[in-house]
């Protein structure tokens, strides 16, 4: 729009267009002339007037006018008549410009004063509308970007009207809903806390304000809404009705969720982890034992195996060849220390055999804690670390003082 007092006139009577654009124009208006409906819409999409003087009997001007009212880019302009025919307008043949495409009437022959005056106040009402219908664009444009559509509900005919938000969340396109029409919207296992709510709205005239489930009319949708309204009172106190706003909380809730949901995960993976973590520590405390248990069985196997019994009987038989001219005692200990030195030897191949398979069933163990230890640490986590200080915190931990060791570190 070129400015907020903009005026376009149109007239086919070029003598009667000619005194009203002469007397805009003295005042300081803007103004621009047609003398046809075709070139006054030409104009108006051109220029978008504030105001736009139309003859009442102009031909085509019904087409005009609508055309002008119909779009949204010339919404703003307010559409006055011109007539000569007294205080109603004529009734043209054809395509009829009727009051009710205008906003504004001026009859003709004006008073110019009068004229100016008509004009200024018209200008002040189409500034008006053209701040309110921005005002409402801003309002529903905020509420349809915080979710949030306002209602009014009439407590005693139960009848509740929706704006145009609320009606886009519930997915209904009624002007208006009934009680059972309002509450078949909403979630059946919310339903006994709705009503209760209702209740006390009746009852005690207390506020409402209560987060529930709906399920849309149009998809079947389950939303969540929080839902807050403040009732109106006659003077004797009676809830009237009441006034409140719903707002969409179905993106929030569905977050909510998600991070419990991830909040758990986090948890299970976490005590996974430490269980695992607890597991290697005694996997490896248990292979630690496992590797004494293995040195000691090792250190008792080459003692064993050390065991002179071989020569023990070497002994008994040459004893037995310097016995032969000994008296009969001497052959009766000799053949005592033969079986001692027989039994000797079949305990040591029976124990030796023994720690063969214990060490066998160590090594098995071993195995086995190893390969555990490798699954236990795939569930941990990856951390890159120094190394000199992973030694470092290690010998602390694991060495006294009392020992008086003294560490020399070549890294």
């Amino acid at each position: 729009m070129t400015g907020d007092r903009s005026i376009l006139v149109v007239d086919d009577d070029p003598d009667a267009r000619g005194i009203v654009v002469r007397l805009l124009r003295e005042a300081g208006f803007p103004v621009w002339e047609g003398d046809g409906a075709v070139e006054a819409v030409e104009l108006m999409q051109r220029h978008q007037p504030a105001l736009v003087l139309l003859d009442a009997g102009l031909p085509g001007g019904g087409a005009a006018a609508r055309r002008l009212k119909e779009d949204p880019t010339l919404r703003d302009v307010f559409v006055v008549l011109l007539s000569a025919a007294g205080s109603r307008p004529p009734e043209p043949t054809g395509d009829p410009l009727t009051v009710e495409l205008a906003d504004g009437y001026i009859t003709q022959p004006f008073d110019p004063w009068e004229f100016l005056v008509w004009i200024e106040s018209f200008l002040r009402i189409q500034a008006s509308q053209q701040a309110l219908r921005r005002s409402e664009m801003l309002l529903a444009t905020g509420a349809r970007l915080a979710r949030l559509g306002s209602w009014e509900w009439n407590i005693e005919s139960g009848l509740l009207v929706p704006s145009d938000e609320w009606r886009r969340i519930h997915g209904c396109s009624a002007p208006t809903l009934s009680m059972v029409e309002l509450l078949n919207i909403a979630h059946p296992d919310d339903l006994p806390a709705i009503l209760r709510a209702f209740e006390r709205v009746r009852e005690a005239g207390e506020p409402y304000d209560l987060e529930h489930r709906i399920v849309r009319q149009n998809d079947g949708a389950v939303r969540f809404v929080a839902v807050y309204g403040e009732v109106t009172r006659n003077e004797a106190g009676r809830p009237l009705q009441m006034l409140g706003a719903t707002q969409d909380l179905t993106e929030r809730k569905l977050a909510a969720i998600e991070r419990a949901a991830l909040h758990r995960q986090l948890l299970k993976v976490s005590r996974q982890a430490g269980m695992a973590e607890v597991a290697t520590g005694v996997l490896h405390n248990a292979g630690n034992v496992l590797n004494s248990i293995n040195v000691a069985v090792a250190m008792l196997s080459d003692r064993l195996r050390a065991l002179r019994t071989p020569k023990l009987t070497l002994a008994l038989r040459s004893l037995r060849e310097l016995a032969a001219p000994v008296p009969d005692k001497l052959p009766r200990l000799l053949d005592y220390l033969d079986s001692l030195a027989t039994h000797f030897s079949e305990e040591q191949r029976h124990l030796l055999q023994e720690l063969r398979a214990v060490t066998e069933h160590i090594d098995h163990v071993k195995q086995i804690i190893n390969r555990q230890q490798v699954h236990a640490l795939n569930v941990g986590i990856d951390e890159p670390v120094a190394l000199a200080l992973l030694l470092d915190d290690a010998l602390t931990i694991n060495i006294s003082r009392r020992y008086a060791i003294q560490i020399q570190r070549e890294y």
